[in-house]
Protein backbone atom coordinates (compact mmCIF):
# COMPACT_ATOMS: atom_id res chain seq x y z
CA UNK A 1 0.00 0.00 0.00
CA UNK A 2 2.72 2.50 0.90
CA UNK A 3 4.62 1.70 -1.94
CA UNK A 4 1.43 2.70 -4.33
CA UNK A 5 1.37 5.82 -2.90
CA UNK A 6 4.73 6.36 -3.12
CA UNK A 7 4.62 5.84 -7.01
CA UNK A 8 1.10 7.62 -7.65
CA UNK A 9 2.75 10.54 -5.66
CA UNK A 10 5.95 10.25 -8.12
CA UNK A 11 4.19 9.82 -11.23
CA UNK A 12 2.01 12.91 -10.38
CA UNK A 13 5.16 15.15 -9.72
CA UNK A 14 6.78 13.89 -13.08
CA UNK A 15 3.82 14.89 -15.13
CA UNK A 16 3.58 17.61 -13.40
CA UNK A 17 7.15 18.82 -14.00
CA UNK A 18 6.84 17.16 -17.90
CA UNK A 19 3.77 19.45 -18.50
CA UNK A 20 5.22 22.40 -17.10
CA UNK A 21 8.50 21.84 -19.43
CA UNK A 22 6.17 20.88 -22.90
CA UNK A 23 3.79 23.77 -22.39
CA UNK A 24 6.99 26.21 -21.26
CA UNK A 25 8.43 25.27 -25.01
CA UNK A 26 5.06 25.14 -26.66
CA UNK A 27 4.89 29.06 -25.19
CA UNK A 28 8.17 30.18 -26.42
CA UNK A 29 7.48 28.57 -29.97
CA UNK A 30 4.42 29.95 -30.26
CA UNK A 31 5.77 33.71 -29.20
CA UNK A 32 9.13 32.88 -31.88
CA UNK A 33 6.64 32.56 -34.63
CA UNK A 34 4.45 35.22 -33.82
CA UNK A 35 6.84 37.47 -33.32
CA UNK A 36 8.52 36.50 -36.65
CA UNK A 37 5.48 36.90 -38.46
CA UNK A 38 4.94 40.30 -37.06
CA UNK A 39 8.29 41.10 -37.81
CA UNK A 40 8.05 39.79 -41.27
CA UNK A 41 4.33 41.74 -42.18
CA UNK A 42 6.01 45.04 -40.75
CA UNK A 43 9.40 44.42 -42.78
CA UNK A 44 6.97 43.44 -45.92
CA UNK A 45 5.21 46.63 -45.56
CA UNK A 46 8.17 48.80 -45.98
CA UNK A 47 9.22 47.34 -49.37
CA UNK A 48 9.57 49.64 -52.32
CA UNK A 49 6.18 50.10 -54.41
CA UNK A 50 8.11 48.87 -57.22
CA UNK A 51 9.43 45.37 -55.58
CA UNK A 52 5.38 44.81 -53.85
CA UNK A 53 3.68 45.20 -57.11
CA UNK A 54 5.93 42.68 -58.69
CA UNK A 55 5.17 40.38 -55.79
CA UNK A 56 1.59 40.96 -55.89
CA UNK A 57 2.07 39.86 -59.39
CA UNK A 58 3.86 36.78 -58.44
CA UNK A 59 1.21 35.73 -55.70
CA UNK A 60 -1.52 35.97 -57.95
CA UNK A 61 -0.32 34.07 -60.51
CA UNK A 62 0.44 31.51 -58.08
CA UNK A 63 4.67 32.52 -58.49
CA UNK A 64 5.37 33.15 -55.07
CA UNK A 65 7.39 30.09 -54.55
CA UNK A 66 9.41 30.68 -58.09
CA UNK A 67 12.82 31.95 -57.96
CA UNK A 68 11.80 35.59 -59.18
CA UNK A 69 10.06 36.25 -55.54
CA UNK A 70 12.59 34.41 -53.82
CA UNK A 71 15.20 36.66 -55.03
CA UNK A 72 13.03 39.91 -54.21
CA UNK A 73 12.69 38.56 -50.45
CA UNK A 74 16.02 38.05 -50.26
CA UNK A 75 17.26 40.95 -51.89
CA UNK A 76 15.20 43.13 -49.78
CA UNK A 77 14.96 41.57 -46.30
CA UNK A 78 17.80 39.45 -45.90
CA UNK A 79 19.82 42.27 -44.30
CA UNK A 80 17.06 42.43 -41.21
CA UNK A 81 16.24 38.38 -41.26
CA UNK A 82 18.82 37.46 -38.72
CA UNK A 83 18.06 40.40 -36.65
CA UNK A 84 14.19 39.68 -36.80
CA UNK A 85 15.26 35.82 -35.33
CA UNK A 86 17.08 37.27 -32.46
CA UNK A 87 14.11 39.91 -31.17
CA UNK A 88 11.71 37.20 -31.80
CA UNK A 89 14.01 34.93 -29.48
CA UNK A 90 14.61 37.89 -26.39
CA UNK A 91 10.58 38.42 -26.61
CA UNK A 92 10.19 34.57 -26.20
CA UNK A 93 12.58 34.44 -23.25
CA UNK A 94 10.72 36.89 -21.89
CA UNK A 95 7.62 35.83 -21.96
CA UNK A 96 8.16 32.88 -21.47
CA UNK A 97 10.75 32.52 -18.11
CA UNK A 98 8.49 34.71 -16.07
CA UNK A 99 6.02 31.96 -16.73
CA UNK A 100 8.31 28.89 -16.43
CA UNK A 101 9.35 30.42 -13.07
CA UNK A 102 6.15 31.13 -11.77
CA UNK A 103 4.79 27.33 -12.58
CA UNK A 104 8.09 26.36 -10.94
CA UNK A 105 7.26 27.87 -7.78
CA UNK A 106 3.96 26.90 -7.83
CA UNK A 107 5.20 23.33 -8.09
CA UNK A 108 7.67 23.42 -5.47
CA UNK A 109 4.71 24.71 -3.23
CA UNK A 110 2.64 21.96 -4.06
CA UNK A 111 5.31 19.52 -3.19
CA UNK A 112 6.63 21.82 -0.26
CA UNK A 113 4.18 22.88 1.52
CA UNK A 114 2.61 19.89 2.76
CA UNK A 115 5.71 18.30 3.71
CA UNK A 116 6.89 21.37 5.48
CA UNK A 117 3.24 20.80 7.17
CA UNK A 118 4.63 17.47 7.89
CA UNK A 119 8.08 18.06 9.02
CA UNK A 120 6.64 20.98 11.78
CA UNK A 121 4.16 18.52 13.17
CA UNK A 122 6.43 15.41 13.77
CA UNK A 123 8.82 18.16 15.02
CA UNK A 124 6.53 18.45 18.05
CA UNK A 125 5.35 15.22 18.33
CA UNK A 126 9.07 14.23 18.82
CA UNK A 127 8.69 16.90 21.69
CA UNK A 128 5.94 14.61 23.32
CA UNK A 129 2.96 16.81 21.71
CA UNK A 130 1.07 13.68 20.48
CA UNK A 131 -2.47 16.19 19.88
CA UNK A 132 -0.84 17.84 16.36
CA UNK A 133 -1.78 16.98 13.36
CA UNK A 134 -0.48 17.76 9.63
CA UNK A 135 -2.98 20.33 8.15
CA UNK A 136 -4.59 18.98 4.81
CA UNK A 137 -5.96 22.45 3.83
CA UNK A 138 -2.95 23.01 1.13
CA UNK A 139 -1.67 19.17 0.86
CA UNK A 140 -1.79 19.31 -2.84
CA UNK A 141 -1.04 15.88 -4.71
CA UNK A 142 0.63 14.65 -0.99
CA UNK A 143 -3.10 14.48 0.84
CA UNK A 144 -2.50 10.43 0.99
CA UNK A 145 1.06 11.32 3.02
CA UNK A 146 -0.70 13.72 5.10
CA UNK A 147 -3.75 11.06 6.06
CA UNK A 148 -1.06 8.59 6.48
CA UNK A 149 0.96 10.78 8.77
CA UNK A 150 -2.51 11.66 10.89
CA UNK A 151 -3.21 8.31 11.06
CA UNK A 152 0.37 7.16 12.62
CA UNK A 153 -0.25 10.40 14.96
CA UNK A 154 -3.75 9.07 16.35
CA UNK A 155 -2.36 5.56 17.28
CA UNK A 156 0.73 7.19 18.93
CA UNK A 157 -1.64 9.21 20.89
CA UNK A 158 -4.16 5.88 21.44
CA UNK A 159 -1.19 4.07 22.17
CA UNK A 160 -0.23 6.48 24.59
CA UNK A 161 -3.42 7.06 26.41
CA UNK A 162 -3.78 3.18 26.70
CA UNK A 163 -0.30 2.90 28.08
CA UNK A 164 -0.73 5.47 30.92
CA UNK A 165 -4.64 4.13 32.08
CA UNK A 166 -2.88 0.61 31.66
CA UNK A 167 -0.02 1.63 34.60
CA UNK A 168 -2.30 3.30 36.63
CA UNK A 169 -4.65 0.82 36.66
CA UNK A 170 -1.89 -1.63 37.11
CA UNK A 171 -1.07 0.34 40.24
CA UNK A 172 -4.12 0.39 41.40
CA UNK A 173 -5.11 -3.46 40.94
CA UNK A 174 -1.93 -4.13 42.44
CA UNK A 175 -2.49 -1.88 45.53
CA UNK A 176 -5.18 -3.41 47.00
CA UNK A 177 -3.73 -6.96 47.69
CA UNK A 178 -1.15 -5.59 48.72
CA UNK A 179 -2.38 -3.70 51.39
CA UNK A 180 -4.50 -6.21 52.55
CA UNK A 181 -1.17 -8.17 52.60
CA UNK A 182 0.47 -5.72 54.88
CA UNK A 183 -2.05 -4.86 56.65
CA UNK A 184 -2.75 -8.70 57.50
CA UNK A 185 0.90 -9.11 58.13
CA UNK A 186 1.43 -6.15 60.32
CA UNK A 187 -1.67 -7.32 62.84
CA UNK A 188 -0.11 -10.72 62.86
CA UNK A 189 3.12 -9.42 63.84
CA UNK A 190 1.74 -6.58 66.53
CA UNK A 191 -0.65 -9.28 68.13
CA UNK A 192 -3.76 -7.67 66.88
CA UNK A 193 -4.98 -10.50 65.20
CA UNK A 194 -4.56 -14.06 65.89
CA UNK A 195 -2.61 -16.43 63.43
CA UNK A 196 -5.42 -19.11 62.46
CA UNK A 197 -6.08 -20.81 59.71
CA UNK A 198 -8.87 -17.78 58.44
CA UNK A 199 -6.01 -15.18 58.24
CA UNK A 200 -3.65 -17.58 56.24
CA UNK A 201 -6.69 -18.25 53.81
CA UNK A 202 -7.45 -14.89 53.15
CA UNK A 203 -3.57 -13.74 52.69
CA UNK A 204 -3.33 -16.94 50.62
CA UNK A 205 -6.16 -15.80 48.56
CA UNK A 206 -4.77 -12.40 47.99
CA UNK A 207 -1.54 -13.95 46.49
CA UNK A 208 -3.67 -15.97 43.95
CA UNK A 209 -5.29 -12.89 42.86
CA UNK A 210 -1.26 -11.08 42.50
CA UNK A 211 -0.44 -14.36 41.02
CA UNK A 212 -3.32 -14.43 38.13
CA UNK A 213 -2.79 -10.64 37.51
CA UNK A 214 0.51 -11.31 36.48
CA UNK A 215 0.16 -13.95 34.66
CA UNK A 216 -2.78 -11.96 32.73
CA UNK A 217 -0.38 -8.85 32.07
CA UNK A 218 2.24 -11.51 30.63
CA UNK A 219 0.09 -13.27 28.70
CA UNK A 220 -1.25 -9.54 26.95
CA UNK A 221 2.36 -8.28 26.67
CA UNK A 222 3.14 -10.94 24.77
CA UNK A 223 0.07 -11.31 22.81
CA UNK A 224 0.98 -7.60 22.00
CA UNK A 225 4.28 -8.22 21.20
CA UNK A 226 3.49 -11.16 18.36
CA UNK A 227 5.81 -13.37 20.83
CA UNK A 228 2.76 -15.81 21.62
CA UNK A 229 3.53 -19.68 21.60
CA UNK A 230 0.84 -21.41 19.84
CA UNK A 231 0.87 -25.07 19.16
CA UNK A 232 -1.61 -24.94 16.08
CA UNK A 233 -3.37 -28.42 15.82
CA UNK A 234 -6.72 -29.96 14.54
CA UNK A 235 -9.60 -28.97 17.42
CA UNK A 236 -12.86 -29.70 16.87
CA UNK A 237 -14.67 -27.00 18.68
CA UNK A 238 -17.69 -28.99 19.68
CA UNK A 239 -15.65 -31.26 21.41
CA UNK A 240 -13.84 -28.11 23.21
CA UNK A 241 -16.65 -26.83 24.29
CA UNK A 242 -18.50 -30.20 26.09
CA UNK A 243 -15.11 -30.53 27.84
CA UNK A 244 -14.81 -27.04 28.93
CA UNK A 245 -18.30 -27.04 30.21
CA UNK A 246 -17.88 -30.50 32.09
CA UNK A 247 -15.17 -28.39 33.85
CA UNK A 248 -16.89 -25.90 35.42
CA UNK A 249 -20.17 -28.08 35.97
CA UNK A 250 -19.18 -27.86 39.39
CA UNK A 251 -18.60 -24.02 39.75
CA UNK A 252 -21.53 -23.47 37.29
CA UNK A 253 -24.17 -25.47 39.78
CA UNK A 254 -22.76 -23.86 42.63
CA UNK A 255 -23.64 -20.25 40.83
CA UNK A 256 -27.34 -21.67 39.81
CA UNK A 257 -26.46 -22.13 36.32
CA UNK A 258 -26.98 -24.58 33.97
CA UNK A 259 -25.21 -24.93 30.81
CA UNK A 260 -25.56 -26.93 27.74
CA UNK A 261 -23.66 -27.36 24.25
CA UNK A 262 -25.35 -27.54 20.53
CA UNK A 263 -23.89 -28.08 17.11
CA UNK A 264 -25.27 -27.59 13.80
CA UNK A 265 -24.15 -27.26 10.22
CA UNK A 266 -21.20 -30.53 9.83
CA UNK A 267 -17.86 -30.73 11.10
CA UNK A 268 -16.94 -28.18 13.55
CA UNK A 269 -12.83 -28.41 13.40
CA UNK A 270 -10.51 -25.20 13.13
CA UNK A 271 -6.70 -24.88 12.93
CA UNK A 272 -5.84 -23.75 16.84
CA UNK A 273 -4.12 -23.87 19.44
CA UNK A 274 -6.47 -25.83 22.00
CA UNK A 275 -5.04 -25.03 25.25
CA UNK A 276 -5.57 -21.24 24.29
CA UNK A 277 -8.73 -21.80 23.33
CA UNK A 278 -9.84 -23.67 26.17
CA UNK A 279 -7.91 -20.57 27.87
CA UNK A 280 -10.67 -18.32 25.84
CA UNK A 281 -13.70 -20.52 26.58
CA UNK A 282 -13.00 -20.88 30.07
CA UNK A 283 -12.80 -16.97 30.60
CA UNK A 284 -15.58 -16.20 28.59
CA UNK A 285 -17.38 -18.93 31.18
CA UNK A 286 -16.06 -17.43 34.06
CA UNK A 287 -17.33 -13.86 33.27
CA UNK A 288 -20.56 -15.57 32.78
CA UNK A 289 -20.32 -16.76 36.55
CA UNK A 290 -19.28 -13.68 37.94
CA UNK A 291 -21.75 -11.25 35.99
CA UNK A 292 -24.55 -13.48 34.43
CA UNK A 293 -25.22 -16.04 37.43
CA UNK A 294 -29.09 -14.40 38.25
CA UNK A 295 -29.90 -15.60 33.92
CA UNK A 296 -29.71 -19.04 35.47
CA UNK A 297 -28.47 -20.28 31.66
CA UNK A 298 -25.84 -20.77 29.58
CA UNK A 299 -25.86 -21.78 25.89
CA UNK A 300 -22.90 -22.68 24.23
CA UNK A 301 -23.70 -23.21 20.28
CA UNK A 302 -21.04 -24.37 17.97
CA UNK A 303 -21.89 -23.90 13.90
CA UNK A 304 -19.95 -24.52 10.87
CA UNK A 305 -20.72 -22.31 8.32
CA UNK A 306 -18.51 -22.28 4.49
CA UNK A 307 -15.82 -20.92 5.62
CA UNK A 308 -15.83 -20.49 9.49
CA UNK A 309 -17.23 -22.68 12.69
CA UNK A 310 -18.46 -19.23 15.09
CA UNK A 311 -19.20 -20.33 18.48
CA UNK A 312 -21.57 -18.42 20.21
CA UNK A 313 -21.50 -18.32 23.86
CA UNK A 314 -25.17 -17.14 25.55
CA UNK A 315 -26.22 -16.13 28.82
CA UNK A 316 -29.67 -14.46 30.49
CA UNK A 317 -28.35 -12.16 32.37
CA UNK A 318 -29.26 -8.44 33.33
CA UNK A 319 -27.43 -7.64 29.73
CA UNK A 320 -25.59 -4.28 29.35
CA UNK A 321 -26.35 -0.74 27.13
CA UNK A 322 -24.68 -0.23 24.12
CA UNK A 323 -22.23 2.52 25.80
CA UNK A 324 -20.62 -0.48 28.25
CA UNK A 325 -20.23 -3.28 26.04
CA UNK A 326 -18.46 -0.99 23.25
CA UNK A 327 -15.84 -1.24 25.97
CA UNK A 328 -16.11 -4.97 27.39
CA UNK A 329 -12.77 -5.79 25.80
CA UNK A 330 -10.43 -2.71 27.08
CA UNK A 331 -8.22 -3.54 29.83
CA UNK A 332 -9.78 -3.54 33.63
CA UNK A 333 -12.89 -2.25 32.48
CA UNK A 334 -15.72 -3.61 34.65
CA UNK A 335 -19.02 -3.46 34.25
CA UNK A 336 -20.08 -3.82 37.72
CA UNK A 337 -16.70 -2.14 39.09
CA UNK A 338 -17.95 -3.46 43.23
CA UNK A 339 -19.22 -6.92 42.08
CA UNK A 340 -15.66 -7.70 40.30
CA UNK A 341 -14.00 -6.31 43.48
CA UNK A 342 -15.84 -9.12 45.97
CA UNK A 343 -15.28 -11.90 43.29
CA UNK A 344 -11.89 -11.31 42.44
CA UNK A 345 -11.87 -10.20 38.70
CA UNK A 346 -8.86 -8.61 37.29
CA UNK A 347 -10.48 -6.34 34.15
CA UNK A 348 -8.52 -8.36 31.75
CA UNK A 349 -10.38 -11.86 31.04
CA UNK A 350 -12.10 -10.49 27.96
CA UNK A 351 -8.88 -8.46 26.72
CA UNK A 352 -7.07 -11.71 27.06
CA UNK A 353 -10.09 -13.36 24.63
CA UNK A 354 -9.70 -10.94 21.98
CA UNK A 355 -5.97 -11.33 21.87
CA UNK A 356 -5.71 -14.74 22.16
CA UNK A 357 -8.66 -15.42 19.48
CA UNK A 358 -7.16 -12.64 17.62
CA UNK A 359 -3.48 -13.86 17.38
CA UNK A 360 -5.08 -17.80 15.90
CA UNK A 361 -6.67 -15.90 12.96
CA UNK A 362 -10.07 -15.60 14.13
CA UNK A 363 -12.28 -12.24 15.62
CA UNK A 364 -14.35 -12.13 18.69
CA UNK A 365 -17.73 -9.82 19.00
CA UNK A 366 -20.12 -9.05 21.41
CA UNK A 367 -24.19 -8.03 21.52
CA UNK A 368 -25.87 -7.33 24.53
CA UNK A 369 -28.92 -5.04 25.62
CA UNK A 370 -30.38 -4.78 28.63
CA UNK A 371 -32.62 -7.41 30.24
CA UNK A 372 -31.82 -9.72 27.30
CA UNK A 373 -28.35 -11.14 28.37
CA UNK A 374 -24.96 -11.07 26.14
CA UNK A 375 -24.04 -12.92 23.24
CA UNK A 376 -20.20 -13.46 22.61
CA UNK A 377 -19.45 -14.90 19.05
CA UNK A 378 -16.29 -15.90 18.11
CA UNK A 379 -15.74 -16.97 14.59
CA UNK A 380 -12.60 -19.17 13.41
CA UNK A 381 -11.51 -20.37 9.66
CA UNK A 382 -13.06 -23.84 9.45
CA UNK A 383 -11.07 -26.78 8.42
CA UNK A 384 -11.84 -28.27 5.10
CA UNK A 385 -14.44 -31.48 5.62
CA UNK A 386 -13.07 -34.52 5.15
Amino acid sequence: MARAISDTIGLRICALTCGLVILTAMLMGVTILGMRAYAMAQESAALPQTTLAELSYLEANDLGDSPRAYHLQRQHLADTAYFNVKFAVIIALAVCLPVGLGASIGVARYVGSPLAAIAQAARRISRADLSVRAELGHSGGLTPVLKDFNAMADSLESLERDRKLTAAAISHELRTPLAVLTASLHALADGIIPAGPDVYRRMVAQTTHLNRLIDDLHTLSIADAGKLDLNHAVTDLGDLASDVLLQFDQRLANAGVVGSVTRSGGATRVWADSGRMRQVLGNLIENVVRYAAEGGKLDIHVERSAHQVHLTIRDFGAGLPSSMQNHLFERFYRPDMSRARTTGGSGLGLAIVKALVEAQGGTVQVSSARGAGCVFVIAMPALAEA
